[in-house]
């Protein structure tokens, strides 16, 4: 965990302040992405997400316990989820601005 806050502190350091974006730039005015076939006419929207995770062991980095291990696996699970959840939430949010609700 050490090593990844290490490598994320890195490369923040290396191109300067980390950039978040929660929704696509806006596209210009006459750039559609619409398509059209045989009279019918489909923008491209919604969600879709693909999450992975992935452990490979390295040499000498073996947990000192099973209960580290547990531990660390069950940190992970979290992470995925609220990752997940956070997904949906942005998900939900283009939906609604996209047919125009209201925000909550």
């Amino acid at each position: 965990m050490v090593a990844l806050q290490n490598r994320i502190a890195t490369l923040e350091a290396a191109t300067g302040t980390a950039e978040v974006r929660s929704q696509p730039e806006e596209k210009a005015a006459g750039e559609s992405t619409a398509f059209h076939f045989k009279g019918l006419t489909i923008i491209p929207g919604g969600f879709l997400s693909s999450t992975a995770l992935v452990r490979t062991p390295t040499q000498g980095g073996a947990l000192g316990s099973q209960a580290k291990e547990s531990t660390a696996l069950g940190l992970e699970a979290q992470a995925a989820l609220l990752q997940s959840q956070l997904e949906y939430v942005q998900a939900a949010d283009e939906m609604d601005t996209a047919i125009g609700r209201r925000p909550r």
